[in-house]
């Protein structure tokens, strides 16, 4: 059964965004003004609670520190009140809203799971493109990791680390809770490749960030978890790929040990490069292994991806 329209959550997990809050949810309201609005203050030492709170939108706490946290805390609580669709959204007043109606209208009554926004590096009316507000690294790593992404995660997801994403209810129920920072949205797309999940792409302006406000994403730590996170899922999701490729590399090491041991050995009876030997039969047992555990890893994925696959369908049903 479809959920109505209205019954939309938009969620902003926000960390020391005093700068930026106020202006988020006035546009948020302007657009789906029967929407309701949550800010999950996320151990902010500003004025970002104040302001959400004269903003007259529902306020959450998450103490502990990270976005992936306050994406858990905001996916509870729109469980909870019932959403028919999740907009998750980030707070610094840098994504454009324009599209967010029609983006809630592809999931309500569409059938998409999954609404994720494609950035497009604009300037707001009458303010000219300053372009020392997109770093250098940060745009690379966009483009890298969604390289990455797509190579190892065939979602149909365009931009994998976009903060503009709106969702079913039965897509974000049966999302597992785990994720402490900005690798989120690498677990969102692992989630999606698993589910098989409708995905659909709109292009959204990406606005500087007003002045006074600071991006919390460190280019090279977060980077790195994010990274990690991706060959992590790419391990934990594609396990037969990952494992066989690592099998198919001690193979080959294996036929380069043994072939000069095994054809000395047809050609004069003799074995004269037996540590070879010996080495090469002990890389053949490390294939086979790393053979033998990708098949069972693949059969631990079957199984998780039917518990999350039975968890969408009850949510569906519900």
């Amino acid at each position: 059964m479809k959920k109505k329209l209205w019954n939309v959550i938009v969620l902003l997990p926000a960390y020391n965004e005093e700068k930026a809050l106020a202006v988020t949810v006035k546009e948020i309201k302007e657009v789906l003004p029967s929407s309701e609005i949550v800010v999950i203050d996320n151990a902010s030492t500003d004025a970002t609670a104040s302001i959400a709170k004269k903003a007259s939108v529902t306020l959450l706490y998450e103490a502990r520190k990270g976005k992936g946290f306050a994406v858990q805390r905001g996916f509870d609580y729109a469980i909870a009140k019932d959403a028919g669709v999740i907009v998750l959204l980030d707070a610094d007043s840098t994504y454009g809203v324009e599209r967010l109606e029609e983006a809630t209208k592809l999931v309500a009554e569409n059938g998409v799971d999954i609404v994720v926004g494609t950035r497009v590096v604009s300037s707001r009316s009458g303010e000219a493109l300053n372009r020392e507000h997109f770093r250098f690294g940060h745009v690379f790593g966009n483009k890298f990791f969604s390289w990455i992404s797509r190579s190892l995660f065939p979602t149909g997801i365009e931009d994998v680390l976009s903060g503009f994403r709106v969702m079913s209810r039965p897509f974000v129920f049966s999302f597992p809770r785990e994720g402490r920072g900005f690798e989120i949205e690498a677990l969102l797309n692992s989630h999606t490749f698993n589910l098989g999940a409708k995905v659909s792409n709109l292009k959204v302006n990406y606005y500087a960030r007003p002045d006074g406000s600071h991006s919390k994403l460190s280019t090279y730590g977060d980077g790195f978890r994010i990274l990690r996170t991706n060959l992590r899922n790419f391990r934990n999701d594609r396990p037969s790929i990952a494992f066989g490729a690592l099998a198919v590399s001690w193979l080959i090491l294996t036929i380069y040990l043994v072939y000069l041991p095994f054809s000395t050995y047809l050609r004069f009876g003799e074995v004269p490069n037996l540590p070879r030997l010996v080495t090469g039969v002990g890389t053949f047992f490390i294939a086979s292994l790393l053979w033998v555990a990708g098949i069972i890893l693949e059969r631990v994925r079957q199984v998780r991806v039917l518990l999350a696959l039975n968890s969408y369908g009850l949510s569906r049903r519900t």
